[in-house]
């Protein structure tokens, strides 16, 4: 009826086998021209981790500013709670105070 496909050959190469053999060759035909490639792509390689290191090392900094401040704020809200609390008591205490310290009505 029909013809069936046959499988395609092994002797083939695919794309990705084709590429490397051309590398290869250039490699061995240029090996000053590759060397200076395989330092500029080292060199890339070595930027693009020291700004990640850095950017981690940003982030961290940051991360323990915060929290720091915000330690900082919380300190500072709860001296504030202190302070008024002191001052509620101080005030009740004096009107306990003067509230004894005045004359009754009743010795006139």
């Amino acid at each position: 009826m029909g013809k069936t496909k046959e499988p395609a050959k092994k002797d083939k190469l695919t794309d990705s086998e084709k590429k490397k053999v051309k590398q290869a060759n250039k490699a061995k035909a240029n090996p000053k021209k590759t060397q200076e490639k395989q330092e500029k792509n080292q060199n890339r390689r070595d930027k693009r981790e020291a700004a990640a290191n850095s950017e981690k090392e940003f982030l961290e900094a940051h991360k323990e500013m915060q929290a720091r401040e915000k330690a900082k704020d919380l300190k500072r809200k709860q001296d504030q709670q202190e302070k008024d609390l002191k001052r509620k008591q101080d005030a009740e205490a004096a009107a306990a105070v003067s509230d004894t310290n005045l004359p009754s009505a009743d010795t006139h």
